[in-house]
């Protein structure tokens, strides 16, 4: 479950560990937990609401919630409509509340066995194909905007490998984890109706199926945010309407074109002589253009081996500098004394995680309820919740302190060795350098030495690339030439038939060309405007209980029992 568990951890923790910052911006952060019955209606919901980063003394906050209730300290408040006032002594504060507020997204289940509805409670135990379909409802509905705020839900599962298989899912995929297996799909009721784009019609439905010997009771989560675009760049796609927007020149500019054509044709018979010497000097010149582009494409392809060089030089001197700077880190001993330092601070504090997971298996002994957590209390539930998350932080913590040392106790057994591979690694990049460079020494090379040797192959390979593409535009010149005055030597009949077709064409891409990609840029800037208003709620959505809400996070547990 390291998906769902990461959301939670992130969003439920009652008691961080996390060091207090240096400002005292307060941070606000809810969390909507319900509970749903089979059918997705819903059970219960509670709403927890962490107040953090806060200064001693008086707060105030801003909350819809009635019934507010300190779940974790002992601070008091005073409140006045919708503003609370606490007094606050630096710590952490964690309150609930109620509130009638609809949830912003409904949930409908329905569940099949090879193919028939039923009740999951009638088929405990049984044989057969399972298939559970979620439709999600987004009943968050923006007049400002006219569009339904942008919501995205995660739906995970967790099934036993053992007694299941043959896993499918929409808008989602299946991991397997020992004998677990893990199924997790995304949902944005609301997209379609926002965008109208075909391919998310069916975001709002997830359907997972799969194949099971013995039926047994199954949780869904949905994690819900609707933060999830609020992190895209709007000025990006501010330029890019704009850019468009530029598109509808397309229409003047066609406009013109088809002006000019029609003059064009018109003065098509006020060709004159000559046009036989004309063609004869433009063969000549085309034969020697052609010999010309010829050479000079050898002559490309073999300087297009040489762009590869500068890299490699930088990339080798680098190298020489960062060894020789290792080499001496290491001959006086500052490499060895910082892995022990470093070994000796990470022992410390891996001695100092150790100490507070005792306090919090304590902690969670005293809470373990044993097999029911009927017998505890809400604020027990939430504690004992708080404690086990916080339990597998620290054992991580004390996981990658051990993987830490280990790498550092490697390290420093190959000290010894070091300076003889480092010397001899820079002995050879030190000859493959002066080679390169023309010169005696690896003392005589420095940036400046490289910086000119590098400008040197780029103008050589620049000037060689620029000579070819002159060549080529002269041949292509030449030629173009060369085939136009053949047809005009055929007579200016032939010129007036060409310039009456070009009319026409010029006349059909305006009208099947030109206007088509102005109706499609007046289309995509119509998206780009629906994903940019997307994102400016998703930035200011300010919560679900309150209007000052940092982050937002609602949690669905569905149960099948």
């Amino acid at each position: 479950m390291k998906k769902i568990t990461k959301v939670i951890v992130s969003q439920i923790l009652m008691l961080p560990i996390i060091l207090p910052l240096n400002t005292f911006a307060m941070n606000k952060t809810e969390t909507i937990y319900s509970t749903l019955n089979y059918d997705g209606s819903i059970s219960k919901t509670t709403i927890s609401t962490r107040l953090s980063e806060l200064k001693k003394g008086e707060v105030d906050d801003y909350t819809y919630l009635e019934s507010i209730k300190n779940i974790n300290g002992n601070e008091k408040f005073t409140r006045e409509s919708s503003k609370v006032t606490w007094k606050s002594t630096g710590k952490d504060i964690y309150y609930q509340g109620k509130i009638n507020n609809e949830l912003p997204i409904k949930v409908k289940a329905i569940y099949y066995l090879n193919n028939e509805e039923v009740e999951p409670s009638k088929i405990q135990g049984k044989k057969g194909n399972i298939k559970v379909t979620f439709t999600l409802t987004n009943n968050d509905y923006n007049n400002e905007y006219g569009m339904y705020v942008p919501y995205v839900v995660d739906i995970t599962t967790v099934l036993n490998s053992k007694t299941t298989s043959n896993y499918k899912v929409t808008n989602g995929k299946n991991v397997s984890v020992g004998n677990k297996t893990i199924i997790t799909a995304i949902a944005s009721p609301g997209l379609y109706e926002n965008t109208s784009i075909e391919e998310f019609k069916e975001i709002d439905k997830v359907t997972i199926s799969y194949d099971t010997d013995k039926y047994e009771k199954t949780d869904y989560y949905f994690v819900i945010t609707p933060k999830v675009l609020s992190e895209l760049d709007v000025s990006k796609l501010e330029k890019a309407s704009a850019k468009l927007s530029d598109v509808n020149k397309l229409k003047t500019g066609g406009e013109e074109l088809e002006k000019g054509t029609e003059e064009l044709e018109s003065g098509t018979g006020q060709l004159n002589t000559g046009l036989e010497s004309l063609n004869k000097g433009l063969k000549e010149a085309l034969d020697g253009s052609e010999e010309l582009a010829n050479g000079l494409d050898k002559i490309t392809t073999g300087s297009k081996s040489l762009s590869s060089l500068p890299v490699l030089v930088q990339k080798l001197y680098d190298t020489y500098n960062s060894n020789m700077k290792m080499l001496e880190e290491i001959t006086n001993g500052t490499t060895e004394k910082q892995l022990t330092e470093g070994i000796k601070n990470a022992t410390e504090e891996k001695a100092k995680l150790e100490s507070l997971l005792s306090q919090v298996n304590a902690g969670i002994a005293q809470l373990e309820p044993g097999e029911s957590l009927n017998a505890l209390t809400e604020e027990q539930i939430v504690q004992l919740s708080t404690l086990r998350a916080q339990k597998m932080e620290i054992e991580t913590g004390i996981k990658k302190y051990e993987e830490g040392i280990s790498e550092a106790y490697a390290n420093l057994s190959m000290l010894p060795k070091a300076p003889y591979k480092i010397s001899g690694a820079n002995e050879v990049i030190a000859q493959v350098l002066c080679g390169i460079l023309n010169t005696d020494s690896i003392e005589n090379i420095n940036d400046n030495l490289i910086k000119s040797f590098n400008e040197n192959i780029l103008s050589l390979i620049n000037g060689i690339e620029n000579i070819h593409q002159g060549s080529k535009q002269l041949n292509k010149g030449i030629n173009e030439l060369y085939e136009g005055s053949n047809k005009l030597v055929d007579g200016s009949e032939k010129i007036e038939v060409g310039t009456q077709a070009l009319n026409d064409g010029v006349k059909k891409l305006k009208e099947e060309g030109i206007s088509k990609i102005v109706t499609l840029s007046n289309k995509l800037i119509s998206y780009s405007n629906k994903v940019e208003n997307l994102t400016k709620m998703s930035k200011n959505y300010s919560g679900f209980s309150s209007n000052n809400s940092n982050e937002t996070i609602f949690i669905y547990k569905l149960s099948t029992k």
